[in-house]
């Protein structure tokens, strides 16, 4: 016995504000293993067979597993009511990869090809769309997404922020479509770390002023207990006594770096950067733009596993360029190198446990590559490179 599965055909007042069609409980003793983004992925096409779609799911607004689990399946976010958090979730099957939506070709005129750009960890739709000589980027967003575009994007823009142009927004079939500049050039692998120009962006971003708005079903940055346990879980199990302790220290240091000090991009990695014709740097992912501090920004854009010295360089760096392309009207930055070095040392630490853990609660599909890192992250923490508790 995993858990309990329940499908409602019909909401009542309360089910329609709290509850939604499909309930999972899983018990205590099997959690953390993937079993409940299993159930929901099976319960999926069975509402679709008794006419039900999109489904409605709920979860704790406190409940971050719980809600992982959702997004994982397709769920997107509609809005808060009270503690609760609504979830709409297709149960159709998936289109064909190089379906459009209709308005689109309205607008833009018919493709001449659609490419598949995969949508990361985040699973969302994104292509690359060619009409003639001309390609722009297609993306199904979040709402949280859609709104940065049309509110926060342009402003951060006119800051030295470079974001991609928003060309287009538009609802079809109850779904958000954002169509977005094509920036097609990746950012070269060499220079991945501590590059001036991608950190001097973010420092633009960290000090901006005035505050910006937050949005709702933004992504806050967090780490509660359920994160670590979920991330030991995707650990060898000959190590995890080890490596808690590690977790744990670092966890509790990590506590001011979540303080909404400034906006953060959320997912600075390097594949997230493409370059314009010009030169100019574009960070093109902004679904977990939030608030933070500049050290869980920091820790993202270096590669995986890094060793030691990568902290000290990027924080170097970082405080360099920032100095030197500050925006009008933003703060300068601040804090000495050793210092931001250890904090991004401990975000790195976070954003590894982050990514472990969605292995195992959804959100990152099992396959031998994630079983390989998590042998990889046991070693590289096991080692305590850069993070010395």
């Amino acid at each position: 016995f995993l858990g309990r599965l329940s499908i409602r055909h019909r909401l009542t007042p309360h089910l329609l504000e709290a509850g939604g069609h499909i309930g999972y409980d899983v018990r205590p003793s099997a959690r953390r293993r993937g079993h409940a983004t299993a159930m929901l992925r099976d319960a999926l096409p069975i509402a679709n067979a008794v006419g039900i779609d999109p489904v409605l799911i709920t979860c704790d607004a406190d409940n971050i597993a719980s809600r992982k689990v959702i997004e994982a399946n397709g769920g997107l976010f509609a809005n808060q009511r009270v503690t609760k958090l609504r979830f709409w979730v297709a149960t159709s099957p998936q289109r064909p990869d190089d379906h459009l939506p209709a308005l689109f070709a309205d607008r833009f005129g018919q493709p001449t090809s659609v490419e598949s750009l995969g949508g990361g960890q985040s699973g969302a739709t994104v292509k690359r769309v060619t009409i003639g000589s001309t390609s722009v980027v297609v993306k199904r967003a979040k709402p949280a997404e859609a709104a940065f575009y049309e509110g926060v994007a342009p402003v951060l823009a006119a800051a030295g922020v470079s974001v991609p142009e928003r060309l287009w927004s538009f609802q079809e079939d109850g779904l958000q479509w954002i169509v977005l500049e094509d920036v097609a050039l990746p950012l070269p692998r060499d220079r991945w770390l501590a590059d001036p120009a991608v950190l001097g962006a973010l420092g633009r971003l960290h000090g901006f002023e005035p505050a910006l708005p937050i949005m709702p079903g933004m992504y806050r940055p967090a780490w509660p207990d359920e994160m670590s346990a979920a991330a030991l879980d995707a650990l060898p199990a000959a190590r995890r006594g080890q490596l808690k302790p590690i977790l744990e220290r670092a966890r509790e240091e990590s506590t001011p770096l979540f303080e909404p000090r400034h906006p953060i991009s959320g997912d600075p990695n390097p594949t997230n950067w493409g370059i314009r014709d010009d030169g100019t740097v574009v960070l093109f992912d902004w679904e977990r733009f939030s608030v933070g501090t500049a050290a869980l920004d920091l820790a993202i854009t270096i590669p995986w596993l890094p060793e030691e010295g990568a902290y000290h360089e990027v924080a170097a760096a970082y405080l360099a360029a920032s100095a030197s392309g500050k925006a009008a009207g933003s703060r300068p930055p601040r804090g000495s190198i050793p210092v931001l070095a250890r904090q991004i040392a401990v975000a790195k630490v976070w954003n590894v446990a982050e990514y472990l853990s969605l292995t195992v609660v959804g959100g990152i599909e099992p396959s031998a590559r994630v079983e390989a890192v998590s042998t990889e992250a046991s070693d590289w923490l096991a080692k305590g490179v850069g993070f010395r508790p």
